[in-house]
């Protein structure tokens, strides 16, 4: 095997077990992440049943977090409504009627556009106007950042208090509160132009504790001949071959779990008419788990199939060397205590 051939099998391998690794890892993490958001949908699910939507909201915003579904969204919408969060629900109602008729669902994008429809007419929104903005000047409004193509917008906002600030490089912050009322009424503030910061010296001294860090040399490489017969086996192939089996069968368990959801899915209010609020959480919520599902079943058969058939590859070709029986290595060598001739070794 020559060097470069080395180097490539070296290169498959870790590759190899790079996948062999971080399949089971993120088949791990996936379903660790969803066993966690179903416990806090669950009891976000309680909570609001029983009207308690304040200590609801927290937990289904963690349960989308984890496992971003069109029905924890829809019932994160209905519960900021609940809490008078009016421009929030609004928009993540707008966003589930969006997913949904990607998904060709037409009767839940009804019921959600509805909703957003319902609570239009309840918005309030606000307008900033920036009179005098300078070269970087940067608008934040509850600590995110508003860009100049927002100024003089009027956005729908959710009622309460809500803190403006303003900067810019050699500029003092300018900062205020509004409070928007929970009626829909339009809000505007205007952002002054701001004042000019006294000069302050910057410091060019390094911070204590700061250190070099220089490059490492090269190391140099070391090449190893080994003669005598080749294996049949070579552990690029073995590894593959592993990977490509691990990743298969995680392709074909979570197939079955996909079938299992899609199924139940399906049973749930199969006219897709007079559903009920409940049905269509609990429909969005198994067609979420499927799809989720569909996708690690098909990216897990996609790298199986693959490390199958470089494994396979990897075979044949150690194989067919194998076969040459009547390839030789020579090596000559000076005769030893300088006495003349050569030697010639041959290596089967």
């Amino acid at each position: 095997m020559t060097r470069n051939d080395r180097r490539g099998s070296f290169c498959l391998a870790m590759a190899a077990i790079f996948v062999f690794l971080l399949l089971p890892a993120l088949a791990a993490a996936a379903g660790a992440d969803e066993a966690g958001a179903r416990v806090l949908f669950a009891e976000a699910r309680k909570l609001a049943a029983g009207g308690d939507y304040e200590a609801a909201c927290p937990k289904f915003e963690d349960s989308y977090r984890l496992d971003p579904g069109i029905g924890t969204n829809f019932n994160l919408a209905d519960c900021l409504e609940h809490t008078g969060r009016i421009a929030t629900a609004w928009a993540r109602f707008l966003d589930v009627a969006a997913a949904t008729k990607a998904a060709g669902q037409p009767e839940r994008e009804r019921v959600a556009r509805g909703r957003a429809a319902a609570l239009e007419p309840r918005l309030s929104r606000l307008t900033i106007n920036v009179e005098s903005p300078t070269d970087g000047f940067a608008l934040l409004r509850d600590g995110v950042p508003i860009g100049a193509p927002s100024w003089g917008v009027a956005v729908p906002i959710d009622p309460g208090p809500h803190k403006l600030e303003a900067s810019a490089p050699r500029k003092r912050t300018w900062s205020t509160t509004i409070n928007v009322p929970d009626s829909a009424t339009p809000v505007s503030v205007a952002v002054p132009p701001l004042d000019d910061a006294p000069e302050r010296e910057i410091s060019a001294t390094p911070a204590a504790g700061a250190s070099l860090v220089t490059g490492l040399a090269p190391v140099g490489e070391v090449a190893v001949t080994r003669a005598g017969p080749r294996r049949h086996w070579s552990v690029p192939a073995v590894i593959l071959g592993a990977a490509g089996a691990l990743a298969l069968g995680t392709g074909v368990v979570f197939g079955i779990k996909y079938e299992t959801a899609d199924s139940d899915a399906r049973q749930i209010c199969p006219s897709s008419t007079n559903c009920t609020m409940q049905e269509i959480a609990d429909h969005m919520s198994l067609v979420d788990t499927a799809r989720r599902d569909l996708t690690v079943e098909a990216v897990s058969l996609g790298i199986g199939g693959a490390a199958a058939l470089v494994g396979s590859y990897l075979w044949w070709r150690e194989n067919r060397k194998n076969r040459r029986s009547d390839a030789t290595e020579l090596s000559v060598e000076p005769a030893a205590l300088g006495l003349a001739g050569i030697d010639v070794k041959a290596v089967w």
